[in-house]
């Protein structure tokens, strides 16, 4: 017999699809990538969700207004103080672990951004340590941090904020230092005890000063990088420090959260102000406070602290913690897991809570939730989606607070009012007939709303001491609901209700046993018959009083349990199941298709294929075409459009728990371990086209759309800005020809690259995005910039316009300059660099250094182009930069 997991599906002509939540299977490593060519790799979206928890939070340096947040779904940066967030979707290996799980970004632990180069960040996993250059859209793994066995993960990492090459990672045992942007380690552990290390803060004025919190050690502290460690907890007898602060202006001022150590003691916040040599108890004026888990000092008032509690909210003193005041007007949740103040701005500061992302401008004084892209606070995975029928931008889903709504199709999500108060939500469903009816299960009770989602009323009636695994809606009388309870004793089968929750009977005649039934589906024409699995497949045809058993043997391997049903609207003797079966103590799992109505089967993908992994969670059909099936498992989604006979990669490639499709949009939405993404299903395709440089010129295609009829011939013209040329194409074109033609037969994306005509004088004015190449106006991407009160600008634009070539080389954050023989080497961050070898400084002012800003390479324009031979002239009156190439 087959063992599998809890899952199921369940299709009707009129009731939008349902589908399980599932757990992540643990069976094995995940299979290869498939060997077939994706079909449609740019037909998914991920649907940006809101209302969540959030984790880690940090602000740019640079520019304050850039964010960056961690949550159960990944990492978000906003670019206008958290009005608006995108998702930095990727990865940070892509070698599967033994569960077959890639290291994505819910796996952060940390996060340190350069202060001098904020486009470069270190983020700690527990996997070890991982760098981006380019602001988060592509990350590289360190070196490797020295251990005993495997690579440690990583729970804090600082940087010297004087020298940003070097940097300190805690391991949770020890500490580690590189000097070469976290290429080498070496170990910092001389007379540091392996007690256990929480984190470790850097002197900003004297970063060879370093403190460290270790289990049973208290405060530790190194005046020579880490050589060497010296206990330093006067005052800090009976307690165990959680986390610290230092004030940045005045940095012998320190803060320790801590929790008592001894028996019938106070939690307590301390401080120091002579470097950890002392340290006295802070009172926030009452009589017994929980532990501070966040400790945050104002850069620009460094006597403003701030603390967070575990249940009491935010705590603010002005006079360097001598006096607390509790500042919650506004934050619902009172246990924040981060909070950081704008290094600007001191008066804007941002708490992330379980409950959502605040912020406040006022110092705390009020606060006001930021809207956050985040699927749910209980975790990344999403189960059950549900559709309104009626209004199909309607949507709902479970997750651990209740049910979450959505008003413009799954774009933003919002927490249905009490819901909280019925606990975690693991199904719901829907009446199809009257959508503002509601049905939510929890582990072990089922709830109505008649409202949509405002109000709830327990409707259980039976007693079980298992979890109810699914609920389900007769389409067409839909007050009649099914549930299918885990257990194999009188508590375990069927249920059925008659009066929409008030009522319920147990259905279990003609069941040999009634232990983890898989899926429970209603036939969508006949909806008296229903089928439902576990290892073995029954149906029943009167609606759940009477079980036939159908067993599904297919060789010598033992009989199929069916995960998923989907159902042929149009001919229900037709159905497609995705199942699994256990052949030589191995679990496989395989797509089958009957057209009997489930009397005999075959194998329509068979086990092994590449396009399969290990486990299959869904399948459904096209409603409006029902020979067009989709397949969803551990390694993303396929489809066949000719009723199984042949199978492609739709090029969604993660874990995928449920399908749902809204036939009202022919819209298939994926509920994935990362999310929920949407398809559309009909038959047209999108056209992207892209200009590289954007400032390069224009793609004009014809006829003008940005969707096409399959099949569609799209021609596109190429015409370059005034100063460019075109160079070709790549993506899903190649060559130079111009026009060119392009086939819709998939969803496709070209990019038309373009280079800047050279020349030998060239005319920038600071803050303009237009130059001037030998008279001539030419558009560039970036405009020249100051810092330092020194003109920076991109790089390329030197080479493009005077000749020469570059290359940068990612592990030494370094950029290679070579024209007319002369070679440059400049570091990212550093004042020194190399002439043909020979090193120089870049300038009197130590702060003057190469720079990477989103995503762009920007060096002090007098060193480079001077160092390459060109003559620099300023115009301090129109603000305008001459450069010409010397004869």
């Amino acid at each position: 017999m087959a063992t599998v997991k809890a899952r199921d599906y369940s299709l009707t002509t009129t009731m939008m699809v349902l589908a399980l939540c599932l757990a992540l299977s643990f069976s094995g490593v995940l299979m290869g990538a498939p060997a077939v060519q994706a079909a449609d790799a740019n037909a998914w979206k991920q649907l940006p969700m809101y209302d969540g928890g959030v984790s880690i939070l940090a602000v740019d340096p640079v520019h304050s207004s850039t964010l960056y947040a961690t949550t159960a779904e990944g990492l978000f940066r906003s670019k206008d103080s958290g009005a608006t967030w995108t998702a930095i979707n990727g990865r940070f290996s892509s070698v599967p672990d033994y569960f077959g799980i890639v290291s994505d970004f819910s796996n952060m632990t940390c996060l340190a951004i350069n202060p001098k180069s904020p486009s470069t960040m270190f983020a700690g996993t527990n996997e070890g340590l991982f760098r981006t250059v380019d602001g988060g859209t592509t990350w590289t793994a360190c070196g490797i941090i020295p251990a005993e066995t495997v690579q440690p993960g990583v729970e804090s990492v600082a940087i010297d904020p004087l020298t940003p090459t070097t940097l300190y990672v805690v391991t949770g045992y020890s500490v580690f230092r590189s000097a070469n942007n976290g290429g080498t380690w070496k170990s910092m552990n001389t007379s540091l005890t392996k007690s256990g290390v929480k984190s470790l803060v850097i002197n900003p004025k004297t970063p060879t000063t370093l403190y460290v919190i270790a289990d049973y050690n208290g405060v530790l502290r190194s005046t020579n990088s880490g050589a060497t460690w010296t206990a330093i907890n006067t005052g800090l007898t009976g307690y165990d420090a959680t986390s610290l602060a230092i004030d940045p202006r005045t940095p012998t001022i320190l803060y320790a959260s801590s929790t008592a150590s001894v028996a019938n003691s106070q939690d307590r916040l301390f401080n120091s102000v002579d470097g950890g040599n002392t340290w006295k108890s802070l009172h926030f004026g009452r009589g017994n406070w929980t532990s501070s888990f966040c400790l945050a000092i104002s850069p620009k008032a460094p006597a403003t602290a701030y603390a967070s509690t575990n249940d009491l909210g935010v705590f603010r003193s002005t006079d360097n913690g001598s006096t607390w005041s509790g500042i919650n007007s506004g934050l619902t949740n009172k246990t924040p897991n981060s909070l950081v103040v704008d290094p600007r701005l001191s008066t804007t500061l941002y708490a992330g809570t379980n409950a959502g992302l605040f912020r406040s401008t006022n110092s705390g004084t009020t606060w006001t939730k930021v809207n956050f892209p985040v699927a749910f606070t209980g975790g990344k995975r999403v189960g059950d989606l549900v559709v309104d029928p009626i209004t199909p931008s309607i949507m709902y889903q479970n997750c651990v607070n209740g049910v979450l709504y959505s008003h413009d199709s799954g774009m933003t999500w919002h927490t249905a009012s009490s819901t909280s108060t019925i606990g975690s939500v693991s199904h719901i469903a829907i009446d199809p007939k009257t959508p503002t009816i509601l049905y939510a299960c929890t582990a072990k009770e089922v709830f109505r709303s008649n409202d949509s989602g405002s109000t709830w009323t327990k409707k259980t009636t039976f007693k079980t001491v298992y979890e109810i695994l699914r609920i389900i809606v007769d389409p067409v009388t839909p007050a009649t609901l099914y549930v299918y309870v885990d257990g194999a004793d009188a508590a375990g089968g069927v249920y059925r209700s008659k009066d929409s929750g008030d009522h319920w009977t147990a259905m279990n005649n003609g069941f040999d046993h009634k232990y983890r039934f898989q899926s429970l589906t209603i036939n969508p024409v006949i909806h008296t018959t229903l089928y439902l699995s576990d290892g073995y497949f029954y149906h029943s045809t009167d609606s759940g009083d009477h079980w036939t058993l159908m067993p599904i043997k297919m060789g010598p391997e033992g009989g199929d349990g069916v995960v998923a049903l989907a159902i042929n609207p149009a001919n229900p003797s037709i159905m497609y199941a995705a199942s699994a079966y256990t052949y030589y103590q191995q679990t496989r799992c395989r797509i089958l298709r009957s057209i009997d109505g489930g009397n005999t089967w075959t194998v329509a993908l068979a086990a092994g294929d590449a396009l399969l992994g290990i486990d299959l969670y869904a399948i459904v059909l096209d409603p409006a075409t029902p020979t067009t099936v989709y397949a969803a498992g551990d390694t993303g989604i396929i489809r066949s459009t000719d009723g199984g006979a042949n199978w492609t990669d739709t090029g969604l490639h993660q874990g995928v728990t449920s399908l749902v499709v809204n036939p009202a949009t022919a819209t298939l939405y994926a509920c994935t371990w990362h999310g929920v993404f949407s398809y559309n299903m009909s038959s047209s395709h999108t056209l992207t086209a892209v200009t590289s440089p954007s400032a390069g010129g224009s793609v004009v295609r014809s006829p003008d759309a940005i969707s096409y009829t399959a099949g569609t011939a799209a021609t596109l013209t190429v015409t370059p800005a005034t100063g460019y040329s075109f160079t070709g194409w790549s993506g899903d074109l190649s060559g130079t020809k111009n026009p060119e033609t392009i086939t819709m037969d998939t969803d496709k994306t070209v990019t038309a690259s373009f280079v800047m005509n050279t020349g030998s004088i060239m005319k920038l004015t600071l803050g303009s995005t237009t130059i001037s190449v030998d008279g001539k106006q030419v558009p560039i991407d970036a405009a020249p910039a100051i810092f330092n009160s020194r003109t920076f600008i991109p790089i390329r634009i030197i080479t493009e316009v005077f000749g020469g070539s570059i290359a940068w080389d990612a592990a030494e954050q370094k950029v290679t300059v070579v024209r007319n023989g002369m070679t440059v080497d400049l570091w990212i961050g550093k004042n020194a660099a190399e002439i043909d070898g020979k090193s120089v400084s870049i300038d009197t002012n130590p702060a003057v250094v190469p720079v990477i800003s989103y995503g762009r390479t920007l060096l002090p324009l007098r060193f480079v182009a001077e160092s390459l031979g060109l003559d620099v002239q300023w115009d301090g009156t129109a603000h305008t930069i001459t450069i010409t190439a010397k004869s």
